[in-house]
């Protein structure tokens, strides 16, 4: 990858490409260093005159409209959703509780495009979410004092024309 960072999303889509998403640029001590950046490993960028050899290439994709770290991502439909996690310094970090979808890169739209879709009912950090049947379920904290565990769901509908409702 092109940046140290922790508390970043992996997502792995069907066609084999891995994408890692916001977090933290450095250790988690640094102050104010999320980021909405996103890079993308695709094995096919393997060079072929030494199959032997691994060999990664990360490249980076058009980032999120919200720096956060802490937040949860999954696949849906080819499709990448994240979800919530904070943004702001270590002592005084704020909850999102917004949502993005990203179309992944194609020949169309080479760096793949972020789009908002939703608000959270709560203001959440989360660090895992599944999608089934119809409903992404997200687990995490709410990021109000006292912090407590949460559960939360909500349904989604994908349409042709990549709109979330």
């Amino acid at each position: 990858m092109h940046y140290l960072r922790n508390s970043f999303a992996v997502v792995w889509l069907p066609d084999g490409r891995v994408f890692a998403i916001g977090g933290f640029y450095g250790t988690c001590r640094a102050r104010n260093n999320m980021t909405a950046s996103v890079e993308v490993y695709d094995r096919a960028w393997e060079p072929a005159s030494d199959p032997t050899r691994p060999y990664s290439k990360w490249r980076q994709v058009t980032p999120m409209t919200i720096p956060r770290g802490c937040h949860a991502a999954i696949c849906v439909e080819n499709r990448i959703i994240v979800a919530g996690g904070a943004f702001g310094e270590p002592e005084s970090k704020t909850g999102l509780d917004a949502v993005e979808l990203y179309e992944p890169p194609s020949e169309a739209c080479p760096m793949g495009q972020w789009t908002k879709i939703a608000a959270m009912k709560e203001k959440i950090a989360l660090r895992s979410a599944v999608f089934l049947a119809g409903a992404i379920y997200a687990f995490g904290k709410l990021w109000r004092c006292p912090y407590y565990y949460t559960f939360y769901s909500q349904n989604v509908v994908i349409e042709d024309d990549s709109r979330v409702i």
